[in-house]
């Protein structure tokens, strides 16, 4: 009997630090019930056809790296596609000049090195941490099929200007 009213207090314990932590760990990422803002999903400068060495990792995600201004990688995977903007080279890919002119930016404007104040003026007026995640939810109807949109976004700054920034739009039925 004592042994059971221990394991209860252990169970509730552990529950209650679980949450606690879940807290912590979640309180980086803000949910947006709305479409991101116009042009954050997408690059400033497309690139069709990849010169870059082909990346494949898990789910069918397949990247390319370009080295122009800052580190630039595009990603898709089997729900969606995105973007890595990054000062530092990442890790464990091989990153090459691109053919064309690429404007290391998203179509919003954002780029490595901006200020955190003008990221948030883009973005909607959203005040944003050192290291924030924003994901933003809406529903799209294409041939009256709804589908949840979800653009998923992480910035990270360091001494109040962006350093890296990641973005990837999934769509699913």
């Amino acid at each position: 009997m004592l042994k059971a009213l221990y394991a209860r207090k252990a169970m509730r314990i552990a529950a209650l630090l679980l949450i606690t932590f879940a807290g912590f760990v979640s309180s980086n990422e803000l949910v947006i019930p709305e479409k991101a803002p116009v042009g954050i999903e997408a690059l400033a400068t497309p690139i069709n056809d990849h010169a870059a060495p082909k990346k494949k990792g898990g789910h069918g995600l397949v990247e390319y790296c370009y080295k122009a201004d800052s580190y630039v990688v595009y990603s898709k995977n089997l729900l969606g596609f995105g973007y890595q903007l990054s000062e530092v080279e990442p890790e464990n890919l091989k990153c090459v000049l691109p053919n064309t002119e690429l404007i290391a930016k998203n179509k919003i404007g954002m780029y490595v090195g901006m200020s955190k104040q003008e990221i948030e003026k883009l973005i909607g007026n959203i005040q944003i941490k050192k290291e924030q995640n924003l994901v933003w939810l809406s529903k799209i109807m294409v041939n009256g099929i709804n589908y949840d949109l979800q653009t998923y976004t992480e910035l990270k700054f360091k001494n109040n200007q962006l350093v890296w920034l990641s973005v990837f739009t999934t769509e699913t039925n």
